[in-house]
């Protein structure tokens, strides 16, 4: 089980969790921790200021009275004694970290290493208000067993050695009955230095976990707990007539875990090799029968599942007759991107050649302007535009089916909203559309109710 910031918003969550535990009392779980809410925010904002000798006391203060407003609230002499020592070696460890950037500057790895403490104190917390509570747990940090590449800050783990520590560390603790306490999003590479794996890295840690264990003898399944009821076919902030998606094949969940943010991509490939099902669950009402399962099959393989969304990125254009048929002109373009670690989210390019299309994140779109202005290929020969815009997914089977184009374009059509750009996946299960800032909510609500999925 995965248990998400929200489940550690405050003091009474946690006891949700307890009731979670206790409701699968008779399965062998390992329960996967993140953060408190907002703490891996203040962790690096507390690097970053270090890292400019600018004062970072009021976040460190934050962090320590979230902690430890927690620990008064759930534990209980003489236990919370031994808690407030942990809190406090961990606090004082965290501050010669920062001082050490202070002088010597801020390495990737470095930023790991102030990274962790989230899930650290956490799941140090969370172990001993379980044991408190006669739960026979134990603490586990994530880089006992996962071992990883050295891609700081978004680091892999090496399979083969994560399997065999994974396996030798909790069939044990299992067969013992005892539960284990993971902190995810840790690991370290095998000179030993900490590692993060990123966004979506403690569902990553569940998924992996899950992967290396299920043989013969285990048969499973990772739970998801979050504050919402699972998948929806919308934002439902967006639209309120936004439902539940019940079931999703693996293929379905890559495509529309990036715009709904339930869950990353990433964490869906180590469960789909072993075919383990996925249910993600609200933490707040824990016996609902609403929530998604994420497995093999979906229940409507030839059906548009879902609306994501965008809410603004950078279009950049590239545009030159001169180079028409010159190859690598993509080439180039991901190259100059590469070097500047600007991520490419959507390509198109016209059958001319003319008019080369990507997107990348809103906050890089002025950069990637001027570094492709700027590099040798695309200064003299080539236009290059930028417009901040909205991107719109239409997910769902049989999308590459005239019909359902004929369907997305006449919703954007009685609605007046222009296609600035678009991208249909080879698979049939995306489509992808860029309109106007200004057309966003119009754009979901129209596709949205043309598809019907208020009634899914």
């Amino acid at each position: 089980m995965k248990f998400g910031e929200s489940c550690f918003s405050e003091a009474v969550k946690f006891q949700k969790i307890l009731e979670i535990l206790q409701l699968y009392k008779e399965k062998k779980v390992i329960a996967v921790i993140s953060s408190l809410p907002g703490i891996l925010d203040l962790l690096e904002d507390c690097a970053k200021k270090a890292n400019t000798c600018t004062s970072y006391a009021h976040d460190i203060d934050l962090i320590k009275r979230q902690h430890l407003a927690i620990v008064s609230s759930i534990i209980e002499d003489p236990q919370k004694t031994k808690v407030h020592q942990f809190l406090s070696d961990k606090f004082t460890h965290l501050e010669e970290i920062l001082v050490d950037i202070e002088e010597y500057g801020l390495s990737d790895n470095k930023l790991d290493i102030v990274l962790s403490f989230g899930e650290i104190l956490s799941g140090y917390i969370l172990n001993d208000f379980l044991v408190s509570k006669n739960i026979e747990s134990e603490y586990l940090l994530g880089d006992r067993f996962l071992i990883t590449d050295s891609r700081y800050n978004n680091a892999l783990p090496i399979m083969n050695i994560s399997v065999r520590k994974i396996r030798s560390l909790f069939i044990p603790l299992l067969k013992l009955g005892h539960l284990p306490v993971v902190t995810g999003f840790i690991g370290r590479n095998k000179e030993g230095h900490l590692t993060t794996l990123g966004v979506g890295g403690t569902e990553f840690t569940a998924a992996l976990i899950a992967y290396c264990l299920k043989d013969e003898s285990y048969d499973t399944k990772v739970i998801i707990w979050k504050s919402i009821d699972g998948i929806f076919t919308t934002d439902p902030k967006i639209l309120p007539t936004a439902r539940t998606i019940k079931q999703l094949s693996y293929a379905e969940a890559k495509e529309i875990a990036i715009g709904t943010k339930a869950i990353h991509p990433k964490c869906i490939q180590p469960i789909q090799n072993r075919e383990i099902p996925l249910e993600i669950r609200n933490a707040n009402n824990i016996e609902s029968s609403t929530f998604t399962t994420i497995h093999k099959e979906s229940l409507s393989p030839e059906s548009v599942i879902g609306i994501t969304y965008r809410e603004e990125v950078a279009m950049v254009s590239a545009i030159s007759e001169s180079t028409v048929e010159i190859p690598g002109v993509l080439a180039q373009i991901f190259d100059v991107m590469g070097k500047h670690e600007i991520n490419i989210s959507m390509v198109s390019q016209t059958s001319s050649e003319i008019n080369t299309m990507f997107v990348v994140n809103a906050a890089d779109g002025e950069t990637a302007k001027e570094v492709l202005s700027g590099s040798e290929f695309f200064k003299d020969w080539f236009e290059i535009h930028v417009a901040n815009v909205s991107m719109i997914s239409v997910i769902g089977g049989g999308l590459n089916n005239p019909k359902r184009l004929e369907m997305i374009f006449s919703a954007l059509h009685e609605n007046e909203i222009d296609i600035l750009a678009l991208s249909q996946a080879s698979n049939g299960l995306n489509i992808t559309l860029l309109v106007k800032k200004e057309d966003l909510i119009k754009g979901i609500q129209a596709l949205h109710e043309k598809f019907e999925l208020d009634k899914v």
